[in-house]
């Protein structure tokens, strides 16, 4: 695998350089919380809201627009309500400062349930061996009891 070249500025949180292109990332959230973090740019610390979760993943420093994401996905401005919720992270391309840029962004992935539309066509591609769980992890947040039921209708 390829090392990109702003891994190397600041390897400690989670950046676009993380991720393969179209990838999403299925994060819990642990905890948000404030952290002094060292700006490369400007060579001084600087308060920042980060994200810490679950999964052995580096945190996230939380900017403006992916903490009203997160408002609006979870339905609430409090960071304490957040802990233990799922959320999607991708990579987008985002206009910033006259130029194109990648950007880690929250994104809204529907949660799948047996009354979902496409839970049955789900099920199928499951048993036929034309998706992966993992496939369907990247479309859908599941939870651990539609997870298993997943497994069950596989047997």
């Amino acid at each position: 695998m390829k090392t990109h070249w702003k891994k190397l500025q600041n390897p400690d949180y989670l950046g676009a350089w993380d991720f393969q292109p179209n990838e999403i990332k299925l994060l819990t959230i642990k905890q948000v919380r404030q952290e002094e973090v060292y700006n490369q740019q400007s060579k001084s610390k600087e308060l920042c809201s980060v994200c810490h979760f679950v999964e052995n993943a580096k945190p996230m420093i939380l900017n403006t627009t992916n903490s009203k994401a997160i408002t609006e996905l979870l339905k609430t401005p409090y960071i304490e309500d957040w802990v233990n919720e799922k959320i999607a992270v991708r990579v987008e391309q985002i206009k910033a400062f006259g130029q194109l840029m990648d950007a880690v962004r929250i994104c809204d992935l529907p949660q799948l349930n047996q009354n979902h539309p496409k839970w049955q066509s789900v099920v199928k591609a499951l048993k036929e061996k034309t998706a992966t769980l993992e496939q369907v992890k990247m479309r859908f947040v599941l939870t651990n009891e539609i997870e298993q039921k997943l497994c069950e209708n596989l047997k």
